[in-house]
């Protein structure tokens, strides 16, 4: 029987202090998952990271990006689409950089996790139809060519991020994180 059946959880003194002491230590979160894992667990817990918290995370995690790993990569989509935060452009540019670099690395789990969250956090998205030089069609059914496109982040206007995250909501998609 685990924790969660006896009804135990954390209290919010201990979510605040761990918190805090996130917040304090912020600049020994390296790229070998902390990032990532604690934006995770607030998601899984169904709790909202203060704001202070989450800025000094995606401040951390830009810092480091150039190191993040595939699995880094979608996890950390994934915890900002189900918690129902935009991450900051600087983060996502950088995250989608480093996600080009290292695309051959993706496994099938990371390839959900990452293509959930950018439907879910309704970023732009290039679907090729040949080779690397192929124009590719972007959202609202507008073609897009590559040079619409730079470092894997393709700019569209299709409502907000919270639009688009309630109807994902609303029709049973709402994305997992197994893996």
């Amino acid at each position: 029987m685990g924790i969660a059946a006896l009804g135990l959880q954390p209290s919010k003194a201990l979510i605040a202090g761990l918190t805090a002491q996130a917040l304090a230590t912020r600049s020994d979160f390296d790229d070998r998952g902390q990032i990532y894992t604690t934006l995770w667990v607030f998601a899984k817990m169904g709790l909202q990271p203060s704001r202070a918290l989450l800025a000094g995370l995606t401040a951390r995690a830009v810092e480091v990006r150039g190191d993040f790993n595939p699995k880094h990569i979608s996890s950390t989509l994934w915890a900002f689409a189900t918690l129902g935060l935009q991450p900051s452009e600087e983060l996502m540019v950088g995250v989608m950089k480093q996600a080009v670099a290292v695309q051959g690395d993706f496994k099938p789990q990371n390839i959900a996790n990452s293509l959930w969250a950018f439907v879910t956090l309704g970023l732009a998205q290039q679907v090729p139809l040949g080779g690397n030089d192929a124009a590719s069609v972007g959202g609202a059914g507008r073609l897009q060519t590559p040079g619409d496109c730079q470092h894997g982040v393709c700019i569209r206007d299709a409502g907000t991020a919270a639009q688009r995250g309630a109807a994902g909501r609303a029709d049973g998609t709402g994305g997992s994180n197994s893996g």
